[in-house]
């Protein structure tokens, strides 16, 4: 055996086909001409004039040549099968759960479902709305029964309340650790300062409770809060009387006895005399304390509104009202993430379909394509076996000496239609239930619709609980 044909033995391919892209190969035919030595077949044949001129049956060169086209042909068709099941599986692939009954129920389920979550988001508003319009009913009743026209003054900032309070103190102290050092201190200025700031301490925080819980009551229709007021405001204006008048006299006896002393002769001096103050100074520290009372008292009145009670009726309702708001915009937020995920959901399924419409078009259009490759393929198939018979043939006819068999005139092989009746008919049976599910678009398009209005309704059923919002008559 010469290289050339042990180097073809050895790498030949393990199939008869010439390597391509195509679904359907070509034949490699010079490699079976190779393999089954046509020419040298034909020539041995030819001169043992075999088949002989009266056979009937193929000889065994021409039953090898069917026998290769048979298996080219059953090949051909399972590729073609499996083609089909390709295309068969992306047909259902793309049909799964998109009947129309689906669709109907998945449309209705939305429609449902949301209408379930807004049910549920109006009960868990419930009791927040009944507090509100509880609170809101006591503020109302409040305001009819004190005859208040205006809204609620805001309260004051506690630094912006105690800023006034802490200049006078200041002022205060700073007059008394100059008066009561100047008077004689045994204590020296350490415990005149001391003094200086209990004394304010004690007027600032006095004069502000009386103010707080006493004088407001003026502003109550209720008479015997007015006289509570009343009462508080002379026990305020008495007060800072008394102890501004107190600490005045207990400046003046200091100049003449120790501390501990000062303090019983000051008492009494203040009951003798209340306002026999011996000097300049202890009427100007006297002016100094009563003062302070007084900006105390106005800075009290202005920390809340003057009307004991509106201000608290008014927070109560506040906070109830921000408490059901609160909840409202979480259930409003809830609402919307459930109509976006089902609002999602129908518009992805429709895209589905249009896909799945689209996928219809394109797998119908490669089946007829496939059916056209078949008959092609198998004009092919036949024109091949022919080809490699009409070799042998004519090598066989060249040399014999008796007549050629009268089959030798005929076709080797007729072969019969390559047609897969049952898949093809099966996919275009699917093909065509996918491209009818155009009910589905209008299915999802209604679906679509209700969710909406479902929607607009819950929209409908949150703004139906009151807000409280009051405006500006009823403030």
């Amino acid at each position: 055996m010469s290289l050339n044909a042990m180097a073809k033995r050895i790498f030949r391919p393990r199939h008869d086909y010439i390597p391509g892209t195509q679904i359907f190969s070509a034949i490699d035919v010079d490699r079976i001409k190779d393999e089954l030595r046509l020419e040298a077949k034909g020539e041995e044949d030819g001169h043992k004039n075999v088949p002989p001129p009266d056979a009937t049956s193929p000889s065994s060169t021409e039953l090898e040549i069917r026998r290769r086209c048979d298996n080219w042909r059953g090949t051909t068709l399972e590729e073609a099968r499996r083609v089909l099941e390709i295309y068969s599986g992306r047909v259902k692939a793309s049909s799964e759960g998109l009947e129309v009954a689906k669709l109907r129920t998945m449309a209705k389920r939305a429609g449902l479902d949301l209408e379930q979550k807004a049910t549920e988001e109006v009960a868990l508003l419930t009791e927040p709305e009944r507090e509100v319009r509880r609170k809101t009913e006591d503020f109302r009743k409040f305001k009819e029964k004190q005859k208040i026209e205006r809204s609620p003054r805001p309260p004051l900032d506690l630094w912006k309340a105690l800023t006034p309070v802490a200049l006078v103190a200041l002022l205060e102290i700073a007059a008394n650790s100059y008066f009561f050092f100047e008077a004689g201190n045994d204590a020296g200025i350490l415990g005149a300062a001391l003094e200086a700031v209990l004394i304010p301490a004690i007027n600032i925080s006095i004069c502000w409770l009386i103010v707080f819980w006493g004088v407001r009551q003026l502003w109550r229709r209720e008479l015997y809060r007015k006289l509570l007021g009343c009462a508080g405001l002379s026990l305020l204006l008495g007060f800072a009387l008394v102890f501004n008048l107190g600490v005045a006299h207990f400046r003046d006896a200091l100049s003449n006895f120790d501390p501990d002393a000062a303090k019983a002769e000051a008492l009494g001096a203040l009951i003798a005399s209340p306002f026999g103050l011996a000097s300049m100074q202890s009427w100007v520290l006297f002016t100094v304390g009563f003062a302070v009372s007084l900006v105390t008292m106005i800075d009290a009145l202005a920390y809340r509104d003057p009307i004991p009670g509106y201000s608290k009726y008014d927070g109560y309702r506040q906070d109830a009202q921000d408490a059901f708001n609160e909840e409202r915009a979480h259930a409003v937020e809830s609402i919307a993430e459930a109509f976006e995920t089902h609002s999602n959901e129908l518009v992805a399924t429709r895209q589905r379909i249009a896909n799945a419409q689209s996928e219809a078009i394109e797998i119908q259009k490669r089946v007829e394509h496939l059916q056209s490759d078949l008959a092609d393929y198998s004009n092919y198939l036949q024109a091949t076996s022919e080809e490699l018979a009409t070799l042998y043939r004519e090598r066989n006819v060249s040399v014999r000496t008796e007549p050629p068999p009268p089959h030798f005139n005929e076709p080797l092989w007729t072969l019969e239609p390559m047609v897969l009746t049952a898949p093809v008919q099966e996919i275009e049976s699917d093909i065509s239930r996918l491209r009818d599910i155009e009910s589905g678009m209008d299915v999802l398009e209604s679906g679509l619709t209700e969710l909406n209005a479902h929607l607009e309704a819950a929209y409908a059923r949150l703004n139906e609980l009151s807000s409280f919002e009051l405006n500006e008559a009823d403030l």
